[in-house]
């Protein structure tokens, strides 16, 4: 087969796979149940400071949000800092001094509705 052929069977199959991806709304934000409303956390530890952000998936109510950050200590989880979940970005940024970096921590990020 040509050296041309081959190109335009390539070229096909890529774009053909490229259509197929973006006819399924891959860029769509999914609809998740309110358990699972958080998408991922990021953090950085520095000079004792551990800083920490969560995203959010969309929120549905327009109530005032809060989120927590905990550590599991033995067996109870334990409060550590507490933040809004700010809009119009669904992040919620923690900081807490004085974090002991030597150690590793099981650590959650919970969020709930605080009605006024």
């Amino acid at each position: 087969m040509k050296k041309g052929k081959w190109l335009l069977i390539v070229f096909y199959l890529l774009f053909s796979q490229t259509k197929m991806l973006y006819s399924q709304d891959i860029l769509a934000i999914p609809d998740v149940p309110d358990n699972k409303k958080i998408c991922f956390a990021l953090y950085t530890v520095h000079e004792k400071t551990l800083k920490l952000t969560a995203q959010f998936y969309p929120l549905t109510d327009q109530e005032i949000f809060k989120a927590t950050l905990e550590i599991k200590q033995d067996t109870s989880w334990v409060k550590v800092a507490e933040s809004d979940i700010l809009y119009p970005g669904l992040i919620s940024c923690f900081r807490v001094e004085n974090w002991d970096d030597r150690k590793q921590y099981e650590y959650r990020v919970n969020h709930f509705v605080f009605l006024p």
